[in-house]
Order: C-alpha cells, then structure tokens, then sequence
C-alpha cells in the first residue's frame, strides 16, 4: 500500500512535468489472469432441512442440564430463572435435593427420562425423582415432581410437588 502511494504522488509530479511514459502490467504478467473460475457443479441431492423440533428438543435437553447444575451448585438465581412465577420458591427447590440420594437420582437424569403429562392447564414434562428405602423396619417412598413448560424460549418451571 505504501508504495501504491508514494508512486501516486510521483506519477503526478512527472506528469505536470513532461510526457512520461508508465509500462502498466499485461495480463500475461498478472498470475490471476491465468486462474480459471469454475462454478460449482448442482448437485440432485436436496439441501439439507433443519428440523425445528430437533433443535427445540436441544433447547430442552440443554435447559434440563443447566437447571440440574444450577440445582447441583445451590444457585438460588439460577434456579429462580426457570420459575414461571413467584410461585416458585428456589431456595425451597434446594432444599427437596439437600438429600443426596434426592441428588443423585436428578443427576442421573436426562431430558428424555422426563414425561409429558396432559392437563387442562396444557402439557407438562414431568421429572419426578424418586427415593425408597427403609428405615427401622419401616419401608419408605418419597418424591420430588417438577412440572415443566416447554416455552419458546425453554424449559419453565410451573409447579413443585412432594410426596412420602
């Protein structure tokens, strides 16, 4: 580039100065000149068609994950970003998986383990987490469901049950 412009002004000053012939490149000094463009050939397979119920499933699966993990570190906010409403009470969400066999089984979790439920509230995806065990003698069940909306924007948490 620099010498693009020291030659400008050099060209003008043997211009305004007499006759002065400038040898300028020929195609046959130009190497692109000698490169052949070609199209690209069509093809008869079609072009690929993202599935929009593909990605939106990987929204999903995606803000399962991060709802586990912000469950896992104890992320109050974390879990308040997927409540739908006030209703929701993160910390109290924090709390049901304080046990860690609770935990454990939410870890182990995919976004496909989770059901669809029907209501007339409309669907739900439904992660219920479930612990049995016995305790002096006695055997026990207990569980976490959380009720899910699938938004345009991801996963939203509308309700928390117990049991047991």
């Amino acid at each position: 580039m620099k010498k693009t412009l020291i030659a400008i002004p050099a060209i003008a000053l043997m211009i305004g100065c007499g006759s002065v012939e400038i040898d300028l490149p020929t195609s046959a000094d130009n190497p692109l000149d000698h490169v052949e463009q070609t199209e690209p050939e069509p093809t008869d397979e079609p072009e690929p068609v993202v599935d929009e119920v593909v990605e939106a499933a990987t929204i999903y699966e995606q803000g399962f994950d991060t709802f586990k993990e912000a469950v896992k570190n104890k992320d109050i906010q974390g879990v308040s970003a997927f409540a739908s409403s006030d209703a929701i009470d993160a910390e109290e969400v924090l709390m049901y998986f304080g046990d860690q066999e609770f935990m454990d089984k939410l870890m182990s979790m995919t976004y496909a383990d989770l059901r669809t439920e029907e209501s007339d509230a409309g669907v739900s995806m439904v992660c219920s987490v479930n612990v049995s065990g016995e305790t002096d003698g006695e055997v026990f069940e207990s569980a976490v469901i959380l009720y899910f909306s699938e938004a345009e924007t991801g996963l939203l948490l509308d309700m928390v049950m117990t049991a047991g």
